[in-house]
């Protein structure tokens, strides 16, 4: 019997190597970071993986790229590696890592390769740092490899170096959520030994070398993405000791917070201008702030053009900035007044270099921020080194076309006045016909906006002129009391249409927070909050909640949504698990024709909104996406209420 029992010794040293590997995965994610490729960032991660393998930690590969290289193949070897997903494509057979096996299996730590990689087409996430996210919710630890050119906050940088732009990035928050500690390890090789690795084929297969030597890997590139990588490692190393002297309560030098403002707009300029804020948030340890302002010379945009307001203002909120939306008739007065209220010691807004007539608005934008900014610093980011597209400008409706319809009756209005004071010429004085004129400019920019009275504007000048032969010095003053009563009748009407379409969201909250405290059954709830909300977004609406044995059951939805298809059902549940928005305009399950909405209080998730976005509109805007968000936490409060009442 004394033979079977284990050495005492050998459990001591298992001991302490199983607290070491756990003291060592503490921090969930750890990312291994490098200049370029060919440095040795997978060689590392195997290594210190097999290592830990020995130790007796359950370790796996999800996904890792050997690109041949012997010496690395030789690592896999002696781990378990998770069969590839194989994805159909056109004709092509595309291998991607199988999330749903890798959860399943369920190991202590898991190994995914490349993490600003593009996921194939029909996978469920966009992007494999999307996998990563759900491994690290689902518990698991994950080592990862990254280049430093693949950072979000960094793209501007790269491109002015290197000359190509990355379009594989991924959002610093990523990295912030291994941030502490040793979750980033720099593994650094010289730009010569780099270049010597290349010449012998240990990076790429020498068709593939030749061409990467002629484009990137030229030696000031390199050195130049070195620094950015040691300097971007300095720059975590420097805030982990500040957060070590928090958590040992050291004392030292504390430093007055500071807060960035970026001013957000639709065009390229803005995602340059975001992405210099996080760089200097970074830098600075700084909260900051990312500020879009609708005025009515804005607030016609393209689809377009809101698409690119959209997606730059989901950028900033990527990258960890607090994103506002603000209404006012001053832009830079409505800047200023949110910067003292918050405040915000800098303010950085675009401005372009390249002439044209918005130049005019946006340099006396400029010009009002610096002379009225008073303590609060501004830096202005010009476009000079890249080209800013003309389909991203921002237009009219109708993607910069006239509005036919508006012009048409806008002018189709001013001939008839020009008709009836014609008929009535003889009774009625040059000064009532005048006054007469001015009704359908006004009435045109009230129905139909500006298009609509610039056109009736036009033609009741042509018209006051041609028929009743005006001096030319009534003709002039004519003209610019239309034109006035044009722009302050828009300007009534857009200020009209701001506090009409905020009324109506405040008014929908707070009719469902007063119902709510009225209700005490589900179904009750779901039909009040279904309704507010269709009247709301003129959307279709359903609500999900899981059966007795978890299965996520359709318990309300509007008329016009048709049967729940099984995809749709998969979106659901992915929400409903996770707790994350996904669907329609997202970058999870986007195939889907909902967007989905999980019904989280601080404990858990209760179940899910879906929304079908109205066919006129091919995706939510973002105030639209806070509101609902809003909506969300609303309902699921009041559903957790009511479950525990029964």
């Amino acid at each position: 019997m004394d033979d079977l029992r284990p050495d005492p010794e050998t459990l001591l040293k298992r001991i302490k190597a199983e607290e070491k590997t756990t003291s060592q995965l503490k921090n969930g994610l750890k990312v291994f970071l490098g200049a370029n490729a060919g440095v040795g960032k997978t060689y590392r991660m195997l290594t210190q993986a097999s290592i830990l393998k020995e130790s007796g930690l359950d370790v796996i590969i999800g996904y890792v790229e050997t690109h041949q290289r012997q010496e690395t193949e030789a690592l896999v070897q002696g781990l378990e590696v998770i069969p590839r997903k194989k994805i159909e494509y056109g004709d092509i057979l595309l291998e991607e890592m199988d999330l749903d096996a890798v959860l399943a299996r369920r190991p202590k730590l898991v190994l995914v390769d490349e993490l600003a990689h593009t996921n194939a087409p029909g996978s469920r996430h966009v992007k494999r740092y999307q996998d990563v996210e759900e491994l690290l919710n689902a518990g698991l630890n994950v080592y990862t490899t990254l280049n430093i050119q693949h950072i979000e906050s960094l793209n501007d940088q790269v491109a002015q170096i290197t000359g190509i732009r990355m379009k594989e990035t991924i959002p610093d928050r990523i990295l912030e959520m291994a941030d502490q500690l040793n979750g980033i390890e720099l593994v650094d090789l010289s730009p010569q030994e780099l270049l010597q690795r290349l010449k012998e084929g240990k990076i790429y297969i020498p068709e593939k070398a030749k061409q990467a030597s002629e484009q990137f890997f030229k030696e000031g590139n390199l050195l130049a993405l070195r620094e950015m990588a040691l300097r971007y490692t300095a720059q975590r190393v420097d805030k982990n000791v500040r957060w070590y002297m928090e958590q040992h309560a050291i004392e030292g030098p504390t430093p007055a917070a500071s807060r960035i403002l970026v001013c957000v707009g639709t065009t390229e300029l803005s995602e340059r201008t975001i992405r210099l804020a996080k760089q200097l948030a970074s830098t600075m340890d700084a909260e900051w702030y990312a500020v879009h302002v609708q005025s009515p010379l804005q607030a016609a945009l393209s689809s377009q053009a809101e698409q690119s307001l959209t997606r730059n203002l989901k950028l900033a909120e990527e990258m960890g900035g607090k994103v506002t939306s603000l209404t006012g008739q001053s832009l830079a007065q409505e800047i200023l007044q949110f910067a003292r209220r918050q405040n915000i010691s800098l303010i950085l807004i675009g401005w372009r270099a390249k002439w044209n007539w918005r130049r005019l608005f946006q340099g006396a934008l400029v010009n009002t921020l610096v002379r009225e900014s008073g303590s609060i610093h501004v830096l202005v980011v010009t476009d000079s080194a890249e080209k800013i597209k003309d389909d991203e400008k921002t237009k009219t409706k109708k993607e910069g076309r006239p509005d036919w319809k508006s012009l048409l009756k806008g002018g189709t209005l001013s001939l008839l006045t020009a008709g009836i004071c014609w008929s009535a010429r003889d009774w009625l004085k040059l000064p009532d016909i005048l006054m007469l004129f001015f009704l359908p400019v006004i009435a045109s920019v009230g129905f139909w906006g500006w298009q609509a009275g610039f056109s009736s504007m036009i033609l009741a000048i042509l018209a006051f002129g041609f028929l009743f032969h005006p001096p030319p010095f009534s003709l002039i003053l004519f003209l610019l009391a239309a034109a006035s009563c044009q722009f302050l009748t828009e300007q009534l009407r857009w200020k009209g249409e701001s506090a009409k379409q905020s009324e109506r969201f405040v008014s929908i909250l707070y009719e469902l927070s007063r119902k709510l405290l009225e209700i005490d059954a589900v179904s009750d709830l779901f039909k009040i909050a279904g309704d507010l909300l269709k009247q709301a977004f003129d959307c279709e609406v359903q609500f999900l909640l899981p059966d007795s044995i978890g299965r996520l059951q359709v318990n309300f939805q509007t008329p016009g949504l048709g049967t729940l298809k099984e995809s749709s059902s998969g979106v659901a549940d992915w929400t409903f698990h996770y707790g994350k928005i996904a669907g329609k305009g997202t970058d999870t399950l986007s195939s889907s024709s909902l967007i989905y909405f999980p019904l989280k209080t601080k404990v858990s998730t209760v179940g899910v909104l879906g929304v079908q976005p109205p066919k006129t509109q091919m995706k939510l805007g973002s105030d639209q996406m806070h509101l609902l968000e809003s909506f969300a936490n609303i309902v699921a409060v009041s559903v957790a209420r009511i479950l525990r009442m029964k």
